[in-house]
């Protein structure tokens, strides 16, 4: 029991807390010689949930969730162990049933903002380019706490007249405070920070994008999309920190795809669909490695455990399809997008005798969500001289449907774009 709760410990830490990639799409290129800039601000709600690998959703602390028992809780506590030594001297009459059990509980909450700048330009009629620059805000809040239930009074009615020893540690039972314990033994035995909340504000990775459309027509229009991610995030994760996430892949990330634009009714109903894959280089990072799979968490007292080793992310893909009405000859705009995002299981190398495969347990994902969203449009009033500035606001709302291995992290997003 002792060993699957570590296990189950293990795989929520490592497991649950990806969120989906935000960055900023723009649908159609530029004219030549148009350049544009964008600010964007993306928030999350206060995450608490995962897609578990089955596709459930839990509470991410949803493996410390439990309640053990006396025999259970004597593995963490010395004193309980005397205690249970003790009662099963008196022979088989089930005494320690029910004196003692604990309910572990982590609340666990995540919450991640960006704000992004963005500057796009249109290097002919049919070739944009785009940089774009996020700062990442997260925030976590970890409480660790313990609700006991204590009840000796049921062993004294039993015996009657104790032995001297058997009523000291009854007393002890039932004022030791054993928060402190199991904080001891789960984390602080093993080098890790107790439970706290923090945040982490840095620079994410910088991304560059490029379309290329190659067919226009009144009714199509068809694109290339090419890109990169340099690895520009300037927080690396603390290892004795359980919930600490670096703000980025900490690889280069070079994408490929399409983008297609079925106008059905011009200027009035479109139906678009999108395909983007991206692989990452390999790149190193410091972690904690248990030794054996059946080990609680890597021990950090321990040097041998911790470890630079080479990480292979793996690829991603992503794909959309969706639909968009256009009002006031495009000023007004309402789309709504399915998005389904895939990736694999990571993989690690060492150069030592340790459990390499552990960092990669439950490190793919699925994601299917809707993408609603809302467009305000300058350009038609601009061209007609009847606005100041050329430019586009859009609102939209990201809400996840299913999934394996990812958070339940619905988003709000806002995107503003002036032209000039």
């Amino acid at each position: 029991m002792k060993q699957n709760l570590r296990h189950r410990l293990w795989v929520l830490v490592i497991s649950g807390l990806n969120f989906p990639a935000w960055s900023i799409t723009v649908t159609e290129t530029l004219p030549k010689g148009v350049r544009g800039a964008a600010l964007v601000y993306v928030e999350s709600a206060r995450v608490d949930s995962t897609f578990n690998p089955t596709g459930k959703v839990e509470l991410l602390s949803q493996p410390l969730n439990r309640t053990l028992s006396f025999d259970q809780l004597a593995q963490y506590s010395p004193q309980l162990a005397t205690l249970k030594k003790m009662l099963e001297s008196f022979g088989p009459f089930g005494l320690s049933e029910g004196v003692i059990s604990a309910e572990l509980k982590l609340d666990l909450k995540i919450q991640e903002s960006r704000r992004v700048g963005a500057l796009v330009w249109a290097l002919s009629d049919d070739i944009m380019l785009g940089v774009m620059i996020p700062v990442v805000s997260r925030n976590t809040e970890s409480v660790f706490s313990s609700n006991v239930n204590r009840d000796s009074s049921r062993i004294r009615q039993a015996l009657g007249i104790l032995p001297k020893s058997l009523a000291g540690e009854l007393d002890k039972l039932d004022q030791e405070p054993l928060e402190p314990v199991f904080l001891k033994a789960i984390f602080d035995d093993n080098g890790y920070q107790r439970p706290k909340s923090f945040d982490r504000v840095g620079l994410g990775d910088v991304e560059i994008e490029s379309r290329v459309r190659y067919f226009r027509s009144e009714n199509l229009n068809l694109q290339f999309r090419l890109g990169a991610e340099l690895p520009t995030a300037n927080h690396q994760p603390d290892i004795r920190n359980l919930f600490d996430r670096g703000l980025g892949s900490g690889a280069y990330g070079f994408k490929a795809g399409t983008y297609h634009d079925v106008r059905i009714v011009p200027g009035v109903f479109s139906f678009n669909s999108a395909f983007l894959g991206t692989l990452y280089t390999s790149n190193f990072e410091t972690r904690g490695i248990k030794r054996t799979s059946d080990q609680f968490l890597p021990n950090l007292t321990d040097p041998y455990q911790i470890e630079r080793v080479k990480k292979q992310t793996s690829p991603k893909i992503r794909a959309d399809a969706g639909f968009m009405v256009e009002f006031w000859r495009g000023a007004w705009a309402l789309s709504s997008t399915y998005v389904f995002e895939g990736r694999g299981n990571d993989r690690y190398k060492g150069a030592r005798d340790l459990d390499y495969g552990s960092l990669s347990v439950n490190s793919w994902s699925r994601l299917h969500g809707i993408e609603s969203s809302l467009e305000l449009s300058s350009v038609p009033s601009f061209v007609e001289k009847k606005a100041p500035l050329p430019g586009k606001l859009t609102l939209t709302w990201f809400q996840p449907i299913g999934g394996k291995n990812v958070a339940l992290a619905p988003y709000g997003r806002l995107d503003v774009l002036l032209l000039f």
